[in-house]
Protein backbone atom coordinates (compact mmCIF):
# COMPACT_ATOMS: atom_id res chain seq x y z
CA UNK A 1 0.00 0.00 0.00
CA UNK A 2 0.82 3.52 -0.92
CA UNK A 3 0.13 5.87 1.08
CA UNK A 4 1.08 8.98 2.81
CA UNK A 5 2.74 8.73 5.86
CA UNK A 6 1.40 10.25 9.65
CA UNK A 7 0.50 10.38 12.90
CA UNK A 8 -1.65 6.54 13.05
CA UNK A 9 -2.01 3.13 14.64
CA UNK A 10 0.64 0.34 13.45
CA UNK A 11 -2.06 -1.78 14.11
CA UNK A 12 -4.23 -0.24 12.06
CA UNK A 13 -2.23 -0.30 9.08
CA UNK A 14 -1.77 -3.18 9.45
CA UNK A 15 -4.92 -4.18 9.08
CA UNK A 16 -5.46 -1.90 6.06
CA UNK A 17 -2.67 -3.86 4.30
CA UNK A 18 -4.49 -7.20 5.10
CA UNK A 19 -7.50 -5.89 3.35
CA UNK A 20 -6.41 -3.20 0.49
CA UNK A 21 -6.86 -5.12 -2.68
CA UNK A 22 -10.19 -5.63 -1.91
CA UNK A 23 -10.65 -2.09 -0.09
CA UNK A 24 -9.26 0.06 -3.37
CA UNK A 25 -12.22 -1.53 -5.62
CA UNK A 26 -14.95 -0.90 -3.19
CA UNK A 27 -17.34 2.05 -2.89
CA UNK A 28 -19.27 3.33 0.25
CA UNK A 29 -22.60 2.55 -0.63
CA UNK A 30 -24.47 4.08 1.92
CA UNK A 31 -23.39 5.12 5.36
CA UNK A 32 -24.83 6.71 8.44
CA UNK A 33 -23.36 8.52 11.26
CA UNK A 34 -24.94 8.12 14.45
CA UNK A 35 -24.37 9.28 18.37
CA UNK A 36 -22.66 6.02 19.41
CA UNK A 37 -21.87 4.25 15.58
CA UNK A 38 -21.03 4.80 12.24
CA UNK A 39 -22.57 2.56 9.93
CA UNK A 40 -21.08 1.83 6.18
CA UNK A 41 -22.40 -0.63 3.45
CA UNK A 42 -20.21 -1.16 0.54
CA UNK A 43 -20.63 -3.87 -2.48
CA UNK A 44 -19.12 -6.04 0.71
CA UNK A 45 -21.49 -5.67 3.35
CA UNK A 46 -22.47 -3.67 6.39
CA UNK A 47 -19.99 -2.93 9.35
CA UNK A 48 -20.07 -0.94 12.42
CA UNK A 49 -17.79 1.04 14.25
CA UNK A 50 -17.72 3.48 17.49
CA UNK A 51 -18.09 6.90 16.29
CA UNK A 52 -16.96 9.00 19.22
CA UNK A 53 -19.05 11.54 17.92
CA UNK A 54 -18.81 13.65 21.64
CA UNK A 55 -15.40 13.59 21.21
CA UNK A 56 -14.55 14.62 17.50
CA UNK A 57 -11.23 17.45 16.79
CA UNK A 58 -12.41 20.16 15.62
CA UNK A 59 -10.86 20.11 11.93
CA UNK A 60 -11.46 17.59 9.40
CA UNK A 61 -9.93 17.80 5.98
CA UNK A 62 -12.98 15.63 4.36
CA UNK A 63 -16.02 16.69 3.60
CA UNK A 64 -18.47 14.20 5.96
CA UNK A 65 -21.74 14.98 4.66
CA UNK A 66 -20.70 13.68 1.08
CA UNK A 67 -18.88 10.26 1.38
CA UNK A 68 -21.01 8.28 -0.61
CA UNK A 69 -19.60 6.90 -3.78
CA UNK A 70 -16.28 7.61 -2.65
CA UNK A 71 -13.56 4.62 -3.39
CA UNK A 72 -11.91 2.66 -0.42
CA UNK A 73 -8.65 3.67 -1.86
CA UNK A 74 -9.45 7.29 -1.08
CA UNK A 75 -11.02 6.22 2.85
CA UNK A 76 -7.48 4.01 2.98
CA UNK A 77 -6.09 7.28 3.48
CA UNK A 78 -7.96 8.28 6.18
CA UNK A 79 -5.63 6.40 8.53
CA UNK A 80 -3.24 9.76 8.17
CA UNK A 81 -5.81 12.24 8.55
CA UNK A 82 -5.78 12.16 12.94
CA UNK A 83 -9.52 12.43 12.62
CA UNK A 84 -11.49 10.22 14.77
CA UNK A 85 -14.59 10.31 13.00
CA UNK A 86 -12.63 9.34 9.26
CA UNK A 87 -11.07 6.29 11.37
CA UNK A 88 -14.94 5.35 12.04
CA UNK A 89 -15.67 5.22 8.28
CA UNK A 90 -12.46 3.57 7.58
CA UNK A 91 -12.60 0.99 10.28
CA UNK A 92 -16.53 0.04 9.42
CA UNK A 93 -15.31 -0.34 5.76
CA UNK A 94 -12.87 -2.49 6.45
CA UNK A 95 -15.54 -4.16 8.68
CA UNK A 96 -17.75 -4.36 5.53
CA UNK A 97 -15.10 -7.00 4.23
CA UNK A 98 -14.08 -8.91 6.64
CA UNK A 99 -16.21 -11.99 7.52
CA UNK A 100 -12.94 -14.58 9.62
CA UNK A 101 -13.59 -16.25 12.29
CA UNK A 102 -16.76 -18.54 13.65
CA UNK A 103 -20.26 -18.03 14.98
CA UNK A 104 -19.91 -18.36 18.63
CA UNK A 105 -22.06 -16.94 21.25
CA UNK A 106 -19.50 -18.76 24.26
CA UNK A 107 -18.86 -15.71 26.96
CA UNK A 108 -15.30 -14.89 27.65
CA UNK A 109 -16.11 -15.96 31.18
CA UNK A 110 -16.77 -19.34 29.99
CA UNK A 111 -14.06 -19.44 27.49
CA UNK A 112 -11.04 -17.97 29.87
CA UNK A 113 -10.45 -19.31 33.26
CA UNK A 114 -10.02 -15.39 35.21
CA UNK A 115 -9.95 -17.27 38.58
CA UNK A 116 -7.12 -15.56 40.76
CA UNK A 117 -6.22 -13.42 37.94
CA UNK A 118 -5.59 -9.96 37.42
CA UNK A 119 -7.64 -8.50 34.52
CA UNK A 120 -7.72 -5.73 32.77
CA UNK A 121 -10.38 -4.20 30.73
CA UNK A 122 -10.74 -1.05 28.22
CA UNK A 123 -14.02 -0.04 27.97
CA UNK A 124 -16.63 -0.58 30.83
CA UNK A 125 -18.38 -3.89 29.42
CA UNK A 126 -21.08 -4.49 31.90
CA UNK A 127 -22.31 -7.65 31.11
CA UNK A 128 -18.80 -8.93 31.86
CA UNK A 129 -17.90 -6.75 34.58
CA UNK A 130 -19.81 -8.86 37.36
CA UNK A 131 -18.95 -12.28 36.34
CA UNK A 132 -15.29 -11.68 36.32
CA UNK A 133 -15.24 -9.83 39.11
CA UNK A 134 -16.31 -12.82 41.28
CA UNK A 135 -13.70 -14.85 40.46
CA UNK A 136 -10.53 -12.78 39.26
CA UNK A 137 -8.01 -11.86 41.81
CA UNK A 138 -8.67 -8.22 40.73
CA UNK A 139 -10.28 -6.07 37.64
CA UNK A 140 -8.82 -3.17 36.45
CA UNK A 141 -11.32 -1.21 34.22
CA UNK A 142 -10.23 1.69 32.06
CA UNK A 143 -12.67 3.96 30.75
CA UNK A 144 -12.81 7.65 29.26
CA UNK A 145 -16.66 8.47 30.67
CA UNK A 146 -16.54 9.40 33.98
CA UNK A 147 -17.48 6.42 35.77
CA UNK A 148 -17.19 5.91 39.35
CA UNK A 149 -14.88 2.35 40.40
CA UNK A 150 -12.85 2.89 36.89
CA UNK A 151 -9.95 4.11 36.22
CA UNK A 152 -8.60 6.81 33.51
CA UNK A 153 -6.74 5.06 30.59
CA UNK A 154 -3.64 7.32 30.98
CA UNK A 155 -2.98 5.38 34.09
CA UNK A 156 -2.97 1.94 32.46
CA UNK A 157 0.56 2.16 31.83
CA UNK A 158 0.82 2.09 35.94
CA UNK A 159 -0.80 -1.15 36.22
CA UNK A 160 -1.07 -3.20 32.39
CA UNK A 161 2.58 -4.77 33.61
CA UNK A 162 0.43 -7.03 36.37
CA UNK A 163 -2.35 -7.71 33.93
CA UNK A 164 -2.60 -11.39 32.88
CA UNK A 165 -5.95 -10.88 30.62
CA UNK A 166 -6.53 -7.37 28.70
CA UNK A 167 -9.68 -7.23 27.53
CA UNK A 168 -10.15 -3.93 25.12
CA UNK A 169 -12.58 -2.60 22.72
CA UNK A 170 -12.09 -2.15 19.54
CA UNK A 171 -12.72 1.25 19.50
CA UNK A 172 -9.21 1.84 20.79
CA UNK A 173 -8.27 1.18 16.92
CA UNK A 174 -10.40 4.30 16.22
CA UNK A 175 -8.88 6.92 18.54
CA UNK A 176 -5.03 4.80 18.21
CA UNK A 177 -4.75 4.00 21.71
CA UNK A 178 -4.63 0.01 21.14
CA UNK A 179 -0.83 0.05 20.16
CA UNK A 180 -0.14 1.51 23.59
CA UNK A 181 -1.74 -0.43 25.37
CA UNK A 182 -0.47 -3.51 24.12
CA UNK A 183 3.03 -2.27 24.65
CA UNK A 184 2.24 -1.54 28.40
CA UNK A 185 1.28 -4.80 28.88
CA UNK A 186 3.59 -8.04 29.70
CA UNK A 187 3.93 -10.43 27.11
CA UNK A 188 2.56 -13.26 28.94
CA UNK A 189 -0.60 -11.29 28.88
CA UNK A 190 -3.15 -12.43 26.83
CA UNK A 191 -5.05 -9.73 24.99
CA UNK A 192 -8.63 -10.03 23.48
CA UNK A 193 -10.30 -7.56 21.57
CA UNK A 194 -13.85 -7.58 21.69
CA UNK A 195 -17.15 -5.69 20.37
CA UNK A 196 -18.33 -4.86 16.58
CA UNK A 197 -15.80 -2.25 16.26
CA UNK A 198 -13.01 -5.28 16.23
CA UNK A 199 -12.23 -6.33 12.47
CA UNK A 200 -12.73 -9.72 12.30
CA UNK A 201 -8.47 -9.52 10.81
CA UNK A 202 -6.07 -12.15 10.63
CA UNK A 203 -2.95 -9.58 10.94
CA UNK A 204 -5.44 -8.56 14.15
CA UNK A 205 -5.13 -12.09 15.09
CA UNK A 206 -1.40 -12.51 15.11
CA UNK A 207 -1.72 -10.67 18.47
CA UNK A 208 -4.84 -11.46 20.04
CA UNK A 209 -8.22 -12.93 19.77
CA UNK A 210 -11.30 -11.31 18.74
CA UNK A 211 -14.86 -11.42 20.06
CA UNK A 212 -16.39 -9.45 17.42
CA UNK A 213 -19.26 -9.70 15.11
CA UNK A 214 -20.87 -9.65 11.65
CA UNK A 215 -23.83 -7.34 10.40
CA UNK A 216 -27.09 -9.80 9.75
CA UNK A 217 -29.68 -7.21 8.69
CA UNK A 218 -28.18 -3.98 7.10
CA UNK A 219 -31.57 -1.77 6.96
CA UNK A 220 -32.10 -2.50 11.03
CA UNK A 221 -28.47 -1.36 11.77
CA UNK A 222 -28.32 1.25 9.80
CA UNK A 223 -32.24 2.49 11.16
CA UNK A 224 -30.71 1.98 15.01
CA UNK A 225 -27.17 3.54 13.96
CA UNK A 226 -29.23 6.89 12.16
CA UNK A 227 -31.68 7.00 15.93
CA UNK A 228 -28.40 6.84 18.11
CA UNK A 229 -28.72 3.56 19.06
CA UNK A 230 -26.17 1.69 20.63
CA UNK A 231 -24.97 -2.06 21.57
CA UNK A 232 -28.18 -2.79 23.12
CA UNK A 233 -30.43 -2.18 20.41
CA UNK A 234 -28.10 -3.48 17.63
CA UNK A 235 -27.34 -7.07 19.04
CA UNK A 236 -30.28 -8.54 17.70
CA UNK A 237 -29.09 -7.83 14.24
CA UNK A 238 -25.22 -9.29 14.78
CA UNK A 239 -23.82 -12.49 14.40
CA UNK A 240 -21.15 -12.94 16.98
CA UNK A 241 -18.02 -14.06 15.66
CA UNK A 242 -14.96 -15.55 17.20
CA UNK A 243 -10.94 -15.27 15.83
CA UNK A 244 -8.96 -17.03 17.67
CA UNK A 245 -5.03 -15.86 17.88
CA UNK A 246 -2.98 -17.86 15.29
Amino acid sequence: MNLKKGTSSLILENIVDEVYDTLKSLTIEDYVIGLNYVAVRTEAGTGLAYSFFDNQQSECCVDITSLKGIKGKEVAGFIYNNNFLLNSILVAMINSILKNGVEDNLQLYDRFDFKNKTVGMIGDFKPLTKKIKDTAKRLDIYELKNIPGTIKPNFAKLFLRETDYLIITGSTLVNFTADDFINFAKDTCEIIFVGPTAPLSTALSEIAHIAGSSVNNHSKCFDIVKKGGGMHALKSYLVKKWLAKN
